[in-house]
């Protein structure tokens, strides 16, 4: 089977949701695995006179950087696992969460009984696929090289992927 390109695999997304939709909910919707972030917001200073009287106006615009969107990605490979392999992932989520404590009239953080977990699992042939998405250059931390362990010891398979084509090569290993 062919490795897909991310516009390659958006057109053929978009042909199984126009196929499986009805046409009145259909729209397009491609997976972008970036985004844009604020980094500072639209600034508008006013410099005045010592009587208050205005003579200039500085602009600063917005400014944003383009980040990795790993919500979009994760999803993206849920659907690629789905559509390309019949292998259906779930998302498990090992963040924390910050919860109001009536109390003390303050967010706290609590901590997640995931940690550790890859960020996605799906079943093949009876056996776990656990998949950990990360950047290039990026790095397990101590706990997901723990659950790697805990998955391999038990018969599971634990892929680390660093882009699309990485986690299509990777799933097709196994195939």
């Amino acid at each position: 089977m062919k490795i897909l390109t991310l516009e390659e695999f958006n057109t053929l997304w978009d042909n199984h949701r126009r196929e499986t939709m009805h046409p009145l909910i259909y729209t397009p919707k491609p997976f972008k695995v970036t985004k844009r972030k604020t980094v500072s917001e639209a600034v508008r200073e006013v410099r005045t006179t010592e009587s208050g009287v205005p003579y200039e106006v500085i602009l600063k615009p917005k400014v944003t950087k383009e980040v990795t969107d790993t919500n979009q990605i994760t999803d993206l490979y849920k659907a690629a696992g789905k559509l390309l392999y019949g292998i259906e992932f779930k998302r498990v989520s090992a963040e924390g969460k910050g919860r109001f404590n009536p109390k003390t009239g303050k967010i706290m953080y609590l901590k997640s009984e995931n940690a550790g977990m890859a960020d996605l699992q799906g079943l093949y042939k009876g056996r776990l696929i656990c998949v950990e998405v990360k950047r290039p250059g990026e790095k397990q931390l101590d706990s997901q090289v723990k659950f790697q362990k805990w998955v391999e010891d038990g018969g599971g398979i634990y892929f680390l992927v660093y882009g699309f084509a990485d986690f299509q090569q990777k799933i097709l290993s196994i195939l």
